[in-house]
């Protein structure tokens, strides 16, 4: 073992230990409020106004002391882009579980869309030469083993939890935030990839190829587009007091599903569509999945932008 990855794996055993003693310390709270607590141990920015809107939960920032580089399921890892992403992952406790469209909505919108269109807009604004300098910026591979491992987290916690019924049961939690970091860690990364395109993007694994192709890009895709919606949203200074809003204006932005696309309107749309396959790609090889080839592949690759 190099002092690199020692190094990586002191990190880790002092991130459980961590998690750990807040479980220990706080033992009637549920795996969202733990997750949320660890949230203040990030980043400021992951405590900002513009993250409380894109996860919708409010937590003062208190140290940066999770912000490190750690191990998990043999990858280095982006610990606080993974808290970051963890505590909008978790389902809410209680009587909000029964209302649950706040994390049913944005949890990938705090990770992997989020970094994906961050890239966009920053590609937009000039702030990088191209796309594919704004992704290994905004989507770079830390960014994305965090959220991957933040997804499946979060899976695992949240199949293991009984949201009970409100006045009558109270919620069960069988499984903590320590107990599902150390199982994911546990796995292969690539088996961990293929349960991320199954659970999370309604992908169709026979053998080793993705059979349904066209259904996960164009999952990938209309996240980033939400989050471009979410984006211009805040811009404008507009609260999300419920979700027709976003979509409202997801149905502007998007028009991709549209038969009278201006050739304006499709070149502005080849930076997500370069943004989408970024992520694909990146999907398709970690779960050592068969090369899938999309029928806009070679356009976009040779579009220059």
């Amino acid at each position: 073992m190099n002092t690199l990855t020692s190094s990586l794996e002191y990190n880790r055993l002092q991130m459980l230990s961590f998690v750990e003693h807040l479980e220990i310390q706080y033992p009637q709270a549920s795996p969202y409020e733990i997750a949320n607590e660890l949230r203040r141990y990030t980043r400021k920015s992951y405590t900002s106004s513009l993250f409380r809107w894109a996860i919708l939960s409010d937590v003062e920032y208190i140290d940066n002391r999770l912000d490190t580089t750690i191990s998990l399921c043999a990858h280095n890892t982006d610990l606080a882009h993974f808290i970051a992403s963890l505590s909008d992952q978790i389902q809410l406790p209680g009587l909000g579980s029964w209302f649950n469209f706040t994390t049913a909505w944005t949890a990938k919108h705090s990770s992997w869309s989020g970094d994906l269109a961050q890239a966009v807009l920053d590609f937009r604004s000039r702030k990088f030469p191209t796309i594919y300098k704004a992704l290994e910026a905004d989507a770079s591979e830390l960014d994305l083993v965090a959220n991957v491992a933040a997804f499946r987290v979060g899976y695992m916690v949240n199949k293991r939890t009984d949201p009970g019924i409100p006045g009558f049961r109270k919620p069960r939690y069988g499984l903590k935030i320590s107990e599902a970091i150390l199982a994911y860690d546990r796995g292969v990364y690539s088996g961990q990839v293929r349960e991320f395109i199954i659970e999370g993007l309604n992908g169709k694994i026979e053998k080793n190829k993705i059979v349904n192709p066209g259904e996960v890009e164009a999952k990938i895709r209309k996240s980033i587009v939400e989050f471009l919606a979410f984006m211009q949203l805040y811009q404008l200074g507009v609260k999300i007091k419920n979700l027709s809003k976003v979509k409202e204006n997801y149905r502007t932005l998007s028009h991709m599903t549209h038969h009278d696309i201006t050739p304006e309107q499709e070149a502005s749309e080849d930076d997500v569509r370069i943004a989408t396959l970024y992520f694909f790609n990146y999907l398709v090889q970690q779960g050592k999945l068969d090369p899938v080839q999309m029928y806009f592949m070679h356009d976009l690759w040779n579009s220059g932008i």
